[in-house]
């Protein structure tokens, strides 16, 4: 089965949401402002992006 770019898209925002609340390293502001980036992002389209900008907003880079 195939599935298209907005339910990779989608999953990734889901578990990226999953990850922080585990973590509890931002507020609900900051996940509809990475929420935000990620459909920005969606549109540029490469994963290496995507990523980033989670990873820029997590303080990890």
């Amino acid at each position: 089965m195939h599935y298209d770019d907005d339910y990779y898209y989608s999953m990734i925002i889901y578990h990226v949401q999953l990850m922080i609340y585990d973590l509890h390293l931002v507020d609900v502001v900051s996940i509809q402002l990475i929420h935000s980036i990620l459909l920005y992002v969606n549109n540029l389209n490469p994963i290496h992006y995507l990523v980033c900008a989670i990873l820029m907003h997590l303080n990890f880079l």
